[in-house]
């Protein structure tokens, strides 16, 4: 392999690997989609890209694994494309076996399709980390023979037929040992994954993080664009059961982008909606309101871009800068498109921390939160609520990883100058903070994963109020959004949980 290394590609050979990274973003090749990889990758500029592009000028190695992490495809495939390595060196020394085995991958897919379809069917959304990971693990020459899959939803607790995640758990087939630590490098390297345990839990279950490793880097490159997911069931935690799983968990109400359906609502006054907050706040209020107006849905997550053509797509960021530069991109999105008369139909979600920088608060990214031309929508939690999802994050995460008392000062200063900002914002009927109550004694439990049934409400209460939100003052000399758009999952939950779809006020304090 290292001989192969110092081949030269011919120009054919460069173009091939370079529209394979270009065709995986979406993008076609053109200056606009240069200066956007030359952003993400400032090895070269813009012009130096596009003679990649082109085959003039061969790009080195390290361009290359950025590109493909950037890209989201095995840094393989491009060192293939380039002739820096044989098929042999990709597919192994025994090809016949492992198509042997790629064809046993085959029919264990077929027996779990209906598996797969069942619970895409329950969850009503795009639940694809999950299934993209089982592929990939299934699929995978050696993966396919040392793990099995199971598939399963996790249901809301109460009356409301709600999926909020769907679960994919690995296991070590019968007989199976963990890697040994070489072999593990290895395939995270040839995956382009930076990703390893922090050394302090190894240590103390090395078992468990090799293989935790190991099934990162198998679906580590499918993975990239597949919406927010998280691995849970790690030793020591207790939300999930059962301990010491490999559980890769995806929010399906709120962590999944979603594009605009068949009909979406218009109106004269249109702009997109930004909604910010949380699972506990807002997820399940800002998946619905999309859902319901038939817009695109974008949660903003930190490795969140925009790209030339408007599409939101998936990159490698670490998380505290990621969560800036995302909002960037997306805050600048909505003014490109506002400034130039064409609105954004999307129901947009972030975080609270978006606002934070490495040392606190940071003015930039409140600046634009201050002076975007989108409706804001705050589902404000109070400080019980927070202390509670403090305690369900306590639950689910290692000691090192989270700290309550940090997190919840943390979650203070950001709902403060959240409040303060749309104070100073002053745009009556373009931005709504609903005043979330506190719950009654026993409506929020740490039994398990399930989000609490006053939770849920809670949130579909706020959808609720949102669409009566727009119709005052959105949908002017228009059907009202309450009718002609009632008859979906929000309308039916609703009055399932007792609102009139009249015009009496929802039980719990609107500040404008």
């Amino acid at each position: 392999m290292a001989d192969r290394r110092t081949v030269q590609p011919a120009a054919t050979q460069i173009t091939t690997a370079v529209n394979r990274g270009l065709t995986s973003l979406g993008l076609p090749a053109g200056d606009a989609t240069f200066r956007f990889v030359a952003d993400r990758i400032p090895r070269v500029g813009a012009g130096t890209v596009k003679k990649y592009a082109s085959g003039e000028r061969c790009p080195s190695m390290e361009w290359v694994r950025d590109f493909a992490a950037l890209a989201g495809v095995p840094v393989t495939m491009l060192y293939l494309d380039l002739g820096w390595l044989s098929a042999g060196d990709v597919l192994g020394s025994e090809p016949e076996s492992v198509a042997r085995q790629l064809q046993a991958m085959a029919v264990t897919l077929s027996r779990l399709e209906p598996q797969v379809r069942e619970v895409t069917a329950q969850a009503s959304m795009n639940a694809r980390a999950p299934m993209l990971a089982a592929d990939a693990v299934l699929r995978h020459p050696e993966g396919g023979t040392r793990f099995t899959v199971e598939l399963s939803t996790v249901q809301a607790a109460g009356p409301l037929p709600m999926v909020t995640h769907v679960v994919a758990e690995f296991r070590l087939r019968a007989g199976m040992r963990p890697l040994p630590a070489d072999d593990l490098r290895r395939l995270a390297e040839s995956e382009g994954m930076q990703w390893r345990p922090q050394e302090h839990a190894r240590r103390q279950d090395e078992d468990y993080w090799a293989v935790n490793l190991e099934l990162r880097a198998l679906v580590h490159s499918v993975l990239r664009d597949a919406g927010q997911h998280t691995w849970q069931g790690e030793p020591g935690t207790t939300l999930w059961r059962p301990a010491a799983a490999h559980l890769l968990v995806q929010d399906v109400v709120g962590g999944v982008p979603r594009p605009a359906g068949a009909a979406p609502w218009q109106s004269a006054q249109e702009r997109p909606i930004l909604v910010i907050g949380n699972l506990y706040s807002a997820s399940v209020t800002a998946g619905l309101l999309a859902e319901t107006l038939g817009w695109e849905f974008v949660p903003v997550r930190a490795g969140t871009e925009i790209t030339p053509l408007g599409t939101s797509i998936n990159v490698g960021r670490d998380v505290i800068s990621g969560r800036f530069l995302a909002w960037r991109a997306v805050a600048a999105h909505i003014a490109e498109r506002q400034a130039a008369l064409q609105p954004w139909p999307a129901v947009i979600l972030i975080k609270p921390s978006v606002l934070r920088g490495r040392d606190g608060i940071d003015e930039y990214p409140c600046g634009l939160l201050a002076q975007t031309p989108a409706r804001i929508l705050y589902p404000e939690p109070g400080p019980a609520l927070r202390a509670w999802w403090a305690r369900r994050q306590t639950a689910s995460s290692l000691p090192q990883d989270f700290d309550a008392r940090s997190w919840l000062a943390e979650a203070e200063a950001e709902h403060e100058v959240i409040a303060r900002t749309l104070a100073a914002r002053g745009r009556d009927g373009l931005d709504l903070t609903l005043a979330l109550p506190a719950a009654p004694d026993g409506a929020l439990s740490l039994d398990g994963p399930q989000l609490p049934s006053w939770l849920v409400a809670l949130q579909v209460r706020s959808a609720w109020q949102a669409l009566r939100w727009l119709d005052d003052n959105a949908n002017w000399a228009s059907p009202s959004l309450v009718t002609t758009r009632g008859d979906g999952r929000l309308g039916r939950w609703a009055r399932a949980l007792g609102f009139d779809t009249g015009r009496e006020p929802i039980p719990f304090p609107v500040v404008r």
